[in-house]
């Protein structure tokens, strides 16, 4: 599908990768929290601006819980 990223299959992998992060960011496991997070943001510049918009609040959530593990020590 060559336009996955602005149908809703974008939004459902965008949400996806934002929980994934959030959750790994709750149980203290930066490494994958922070790759989820990065992969999540790039995927939030692709998808369309209506499907970005509407998961604006999982996405702040998602950030500040990666931002709260502190920098990485490598």
């Amino acid at each position: 599908m060559p336009q996955w990223h602005r149908r809703g299959l974008g939004r459902l992998i965008t949400e996806q990768h934002l929980e994934l992060a959030l959750a790994a960011a709750e149980a203290g496991d930066a490494p994958p929290a922070r790759e989820t997070m990065s992969h999540g943001k790039e995927l939030l510049s692709t998808i369309a601006r209506q499907h970005a918009e509407a998961l604006g609040e999982l996405s702040t959530r998602a950030k500040w819980a990666v931002a709260a593990l502190g920098r990485d020590p490598g």
